[in-house]
């Protein structure tokens, strides 16, 4: 609908090689829903900045539905906001399925907002104050490592689509390439910001690059011509790494690397399980980090109860319940740790090593009567 068939072709295939939407869709991620709303979001979009009426309300659902999935959705809605201001169509607030829309979007959304009204904004708090992404020694190298893993999760072809974000800035008074600059730069602009501090997680600028797709499926057959073999050469490598990683990804060795790689925390759910079982009341099983921690309370089913102290499990701390419990401590940090495990309880000792992964091997701490700060 913006620049024709051929063009929408090109794009469609340039977005199914880069590795980050070809391989990640596989993983339960939140990006995957978000993607997914993103792309008829940009679309329904499109339809009601030019035809209005009962697009305004798919708009409002769709962009509901994206915020639901994920917070970096408020990018479509900055992105359409600064479209609809900066071009030529002032009708929607005349329209009553403008509002819809608009209410719609935040019926959608209201579930979020209420939670975190009864949860001291926790989101927001998860968000702001994170922990860094890389530690690097300077800004400068997070900026730089934040740049590499762009590659790495995007391909050889990313200069090449924020190239083409900014040509679609340079063509600000057409319709279309107005559009797309406000659905790519703002995004990419944000995560630049937050790059240098170490913030910014390689993965956020992902709805970028699906509008910056459409902008180089358009503008491809003209740059193409003034620069044939660096185009080929990006589009060739981005091709080839995602094929290679997809190849080795489906081969019995590689389930068995990417399986290393996740590690076996059945085995220390069940030996972590088996500690904490062996009294009574069971003990309580504590983790450092939130992953770690979801790892457990899956593989043990509710059966023992699990907490972290970071995300979300802060939340589910029952700690005058807690208070005095035995507690199982995985240490997944050996030689650094984040919390002071003999703070929250005495008599630390070791109870087994597990192994997790080839040369990663989990210990397992008891300790008696804790005591949550």
């Amino acid at each position: 609908e913006l620049f024709g068939r051929d063009a929408a072709v090109r794009s469609a295939l340039l977005v199914a090689i880069l590795p980050a939407f070809a391989l990640g869709t596989v993983f339960a991620f939140p990006d995957v829903p978000l993607a997914f709303f993103w792309v008829l979001a940009l679309w329904a979009g499109w339809r009601a900045l030019q035809q209005g009426g009962w697009w305004w309300p798919v708009v409002g659902a769709l962009a509901g539905l994206a915020l639901l999935s994920k917070l970096t959705a408020l990018g479509f809605i900055a992105g359409l906001g600064g479209a609809w201001l900066w071009g030529s169509w002032r009708r929607p607030l005349r329209e009553p399925a403008f509002y819809l829309g608009a209410l719609l979007a935040a019926a959608l959304f209201a579930p979020v907002v209420l939670w975190n009204i009864r949860h001291d904004w926790f989101t927001l708090d998860v968000t702001f104050n994170r922990d860094r992404w890389v530690e690097a020694p300077s800004a400068v190298g997070s900026l730089l490592i934040f740049a590499g893993a762009q590659l790495v999760y995007y391909g050889a072809v990313v200069p090449v689509l924020v190239a083409a974000a900014i040509a679609a800035a340079g063509r600000f008074r057409e319709a279309p390439w107005r559009y797309l600059a406000w659905m790519s730069l703002p995004m990419f602009a944000a995560t630049l910001v937050g790059a240098p501090g170490g913030f910014a997680r390689p993965h956020w600028p992902g709805p970028a690059y699906l509008a910056a797709a459409l902008a180089l499926g358009a503008l491809w057959p003209q740059w193409q011509v003034k620069r044939p073999r660096l185009l080929r050469a990006a589009l060739g490598a981005t091709a080839l790494a995602t094929v290679v990683l997809l190849t080795a990804g489906l081969t019995p060795w590689g389930t068995v690397r990417i399986r290393d790689g996740i590690g076996h925390w059945e085995r220390v759910a069940a030996a972590a399980g088996r500690q904490a079982m062996a009294g009574d009341p069971p003990a309580l099983i504590v983790a450092e980090g939130y992953q770690t921690a979801s790892h457990l309370a899956y593989h043990l089913r509710e059966r023992v109860p699990v907490t972290a102290f970071q995300g979300a499990f802060l939340l589910w701390q029952r700690r005058d319940e807690w208070t005095g419990r035995r507690v199982v401590y995985v240490d997944e940090h050996p030689t650094r740790h984040r919390i002071d495990i003999q703070a929250i309880c005495r008599n630390l000792r070791p109870l087994e090593d597990v192994t997790v992964a080839p040369r990663r091997r989990i210990t397992l701490h008891g300790c008696e009567e804790a005591r949550f700060p």
